[in-house]
């Protein structure tokens, strides 16, 4: 899925009747936002509302020693994924009263779009009186991660885990296991479809001649439309947080070494075998153009996904490694040679993959 936003600066509040109230910190040190109750529902399904009244108009609502009742605050809230909301109780609260909220702290997830419940029990031996406006809970918010259960058979693979949920009230364990799940893979799968097909984009632009048959000069040899072809190494590579794109390179010959495109592939010419002596390659990596490319982009690479055509070789993994990435995607079945991908493996960081049929483009050539 998309990588989590650096900082909360904002969160947006409906309230949900006009008496309702957004909750407020205390004083400036405060890290947590009071929430004001507003009604109390009938029941833990929700069934129905009973109106309350505030403090000097009427009657309070009575909880009973050991009795549970659950409060709504007439608010919803609207945030980025990446971050959650803790309904934590108020000390005074529980000091005085010795009231107490379920399941604490609660967690209010990105996606949950209603009223906000507050589930209340009095654990004291004495009756406790709620008025509509008390402070009986705070919010506060945390930065979380959004990790991909990777379910693995050897222990070995147990080494190290990868780096990197939601529904109403009490949903989560009512309904079983993996409520959320399957939609966030979802989410994360056209994500990495509509990235990797970025990065196929990208790889058009390579103009590595490996592969690509010469004329009786030694040139490589181009179509009417001055692509090369033949070309059997052509690979894009793009950085991206979430949906942004920040980054995107393919492999390419640099000038100084030789002339590819004028006499040849030099590794064609001398006949060396595919993932042996990279360092006689004119050509800088599509993932190393991609940093390269990146590195005037002022959020960095921290946390960004890498999406490539095919696994890295042994030289690029290396780098990719130290760059703290939060996952790498590759293009299934294209480059042979999974040394590379071995050692981000070992490293700890996630890797997924795409297949060729998901981005309905041609499989490339080996």
């Amino acid at each position: 899925m998309p990588a989590s936003p650096q900082r909360l600066s904002a969160v947006k509040v409906r309230l949900l009747y006009p008496d309702a109230k957004c909750p407020v910190r205390a004083s400036d040190g405060a890290v947590g936002y009071d929430l004001y109750v507003h009604h109390l529902y009938t029941d833990a399904n929700r069934t129905g509302i009973i109106e309350m009244n505030a403090r000097g108009e009427g009657k309070p609502v009575v909880i009973k020693p050991g009795e549970q009742m659950l409060f709504g605050i007439g608010v919803c809230f609207a945030f980025p994924a990446g971050f959650e909301g803790q309904i934590r109780p108020r000390s005074g609260w529980a000091n005085r009263f010795r009231i107490e909220l379920g399941n604490t702290p609660g967690t209010l997830d990105f996606d949950y779009e209603g009223d906000l419940g507050l589930l209340v029990t009095n654990k004291g031996d004495k009756p406790v009186k709620i008025y509509k406006g008390d402070r009986l809970a705070q919010l506060i918010w945390n930065a979380v991660e959004l990790p991909q259960l990777i379910v693995v058979n050897d222990e070995k693979q147990m080494v190290r885990g990868s780096r990197r949920g939601p529904g109403g009230f009490g949903s989560t364990g009512f309904f079983g296991g993996g409520l959320g799940t399957k939609a966030y893979e979802r989410a994360v799968k056209r994500i990495d479809v509509y990235c990797m097909k970025v990065a196929l984009a990208a790889s058009a632009l390579s103009e590595c001649a490996r592969g690509c048959p010469v004329d009786e000069k030694g040139k490589p040899k181009r179509n009417r439309q001055g692509n090369l072809i033949g070309q059997k190494r052509r690979f894009g590579a793009v950085f991206a947080r979430g949906k942004q794109i920040v980054g995107a390179g393919f492999n390419d010959p640099v000038e100084g070494f030789w002339p590819c495109l004028e006499k040849g592939c030099y590794r064609d010419i001398h006949e060396i075998p595919s993932g042996e002596k990279l360092e006689l390659c004119s050509a800088v990596h599509a993932e190393q153009d991609a940093i390269n490319n990146a590195a005037s982009n002022e959020g960095g690479l921290l946390g960004t996904t890498l999406y490539v055509t095919s696994a890295p070789c042994i030289m690029c993994a290396k780098q990719i490694v130290g760059l703290g990435l939060e996952a790498l995607v590759v293009l299934k079945g294209v480059y042979p040679d999974e040394r590379g991908l071995r050692i981000v493996e070992a490293e700890g960081l996630h890797v997924r993959f795409v297949e060729p049929k998901d981005v309905k483009i041609p499989r490339i050539s080996k």
